[in-house]
């Protein structure tokens, strides 16, 4: 398996578990995340993206975290703004430091966010909260989750913005892996095989991914109607 075919599939479970939106399913696609962007130099969405360059814009709220002078002991901003607020395009670095929860008076940003669910709360393995952050983090997360949904629902937030963020990188993901996987199956079918009939849905099927990546494709979508004539005749 190569590094897109890795990122797409590891876009898929984060996408499963986001949908299903428990906190144990949102604190593993955060520990995924974690992999695509903290991982040193074998962070997967750099290696991904070497090969198309994709300028990753974040689009957030502009509200502020805190209305006026007020200082509550736990406010919360959402990244991920309504259709109707105000909105703005952070590059990688400003988004991983926008700051999404303020707690006595303590900042607390995406990057923060995303590192205590993989490192401590069990998102990649369960640890130990060291930094001030951290402890903050860990009492909001058993607070809310004996009280609530609260925190999962600002995980989700923060998931939904990266997952937006990433269409572009994922449909060049997607069309750099389907459409060769197509042109096989399509050659494989036409020698002769025989499970030529499961090849050329395979090969339909590939198509079909391809061009949702990229739509009226006229490589795509010669082979889809290749494959679908093959298929018919």
């Amino acid at each position: 398996m190569n590094d897109a075919q890795l990122y797409l599939e590891s876009a898929k479970e984060v996408v499963g578990l986001t949908q299903k939106g428990d906190w144990y399913s949102l604190v593993r696609a955060a520990g995924i995340i974690r992999q695509w962007f903290f991982d040193g130099g074998n962070s997967l969405v750099d290696k991904v993206n070497r090969q198309f360059g994709h300028k990753l814009l974040f689009t957030v709220t502009k509200i502020p975290i805190q209305p006026g002078n007020m200082k509550p002991i736990l406010a919360w901003r959402n990244p991920e703004a309504p259709p109707t607020w105000k909105t703005e395009e952070l590059k990688r670095d400003p988004f991983f430091a926008f700051v999404c929860i303020r707690a006595l008076d303590t900042d607390i940003t995406i990057h923060q966010v995303i590192m205590y669910c993989a490192n401590v709360a069990g998102g990649v393995h369960a640890g130990t909260p060291k930094t001030e952050e951290e402890k903050l983090l860990a009492e909001i997360d058993q607070f809310v989750r004996i009280g609530g949904v609260q925190a999962a629902a600002a995980i989700r937030g923060i998931i939904q913005v990266i997952l937006t963020a990433l269409e572009p990188l994922t449909a060049s993901a997607m069309y750099e892996v389907y459409l060769p996987q197509a042109k096989a199956l399509l050659e494989r079918a036409l020698k002769g095989h025989p499970n030529a009939q499961q090849l050329l849905d395979q090969a339909i099927a590939a198509c079909n991914h391809a061009l949702m990546a990229k739509p009226n494709d006229p490589d795509a979508t010669a082979i889809l109607e290749k494959a679908t004539a093959a298929k018919n005749g």
